[in-house]
């Protein structure tokens, strides 16, 4: 299966970084690869006031132009602003067009627990696009 554009959000953590580092392993010739950063917007913040959440999402988006580089891979870089992660992250799928969001799971369970999803990743996964893939590495110790 080939994607044409994959959406990886992406905050700087090691699991948002495995995620990247999967997208780009997905990536074939003419696949794009978009990292995304949310700057959450509630309606009760001040117009102007996410100025500095802004600069933070450049700074950890030059990372994944960096880690991309490194792979080999050319990562664009997309700065998204809405009121939930979720949010921003299916809205910029669906304006980018993409036709996948590759993203990491941050719960930790023990073997033989059911898996329970993060609020983000389950409204990622019922209003997605798009088909969602999602990377886990089980913790041994969680």
């Amino acid at each position: 299966m080939t994607f044409k554009r994959m959406i990886v959000p992406y905050e700087g953590g090691a699991l948002s970084e495995d995620a990247l580092r999967l997208a780009c392993d997905f990536a074939e010739d003419g696949s794009r690869v978009t990292a995304v950063y949310v700057v959450r917007m509630p309606s009760s913040m001040p117009i102007g006031a996410e100025g500095a959440d802004e600069e933070l999402g450049r700074e950890t988006l030059r990372r994944a132009e960096a880690i991309g580089r490194e792979l080999g891979a050319d990562v664009e870089t997309y700065l998204a602003k809405a009121p939930e992660v979720a949010e921003g992250i299916n809205e910029t799928a669906a304006t980018l067009d993409g036709d996948a969001i590759v993203m990491s799971l941050r719960h930790r369970h023990a073997p033989g627990e059911t898996l329970i999803l993060s609020h983000t990743a389950s409204r990622i996964l019922r209003h997605a696009p798009c088909r969602v893939l999602i990377t886990y590495s089980h913790n041994e110790n969680p």
